[in-house]
């Protein structure tokens, strides 16, 4: 019987290793796009203070603000999506 489990780990132990390291890989590349775009919002929201109360308003009105948010969750979920296509390919060769 040792033979049946050193042949299991054999044929286990790489696919284990190779998953893991690309769940590493997608959770790194996803963890570091959210990381960006929230800065990039963030250093958006900041410098919109400076603009006249009047332009804040009508920006506000035509849902610019919004618009922004949707476009940094797009770009959140385009990445997760890639990441997680390149972890598939990855493991399931």
């Amino acid at each position: 019987m040792p033979t049946l489990a050193v042949w299991l780990m054999g044929l286990i132990g790489p696919l284990v290793l190779q998953a893991l390291l690309a769940a590493g890989f997608g959770l790194v590349t996803v963890v570091g796009a959210d990381t960006a775009v929230t800065a990039l919002l963030d250093l958006v929201s900041q410098n919109v203070g400076l603009l006249p109360n009047d332009l804040l308003s009508l920006m506000a009105l035509a849902g610019v603000f919004q618009a922004l948010s949707f476009i940094g969750s797009g770009i959140v979920a385009r990445v997760t999506w890639q990441g997680w296509s390149s972890i598939k390919k990855l493991v399931i060769k």
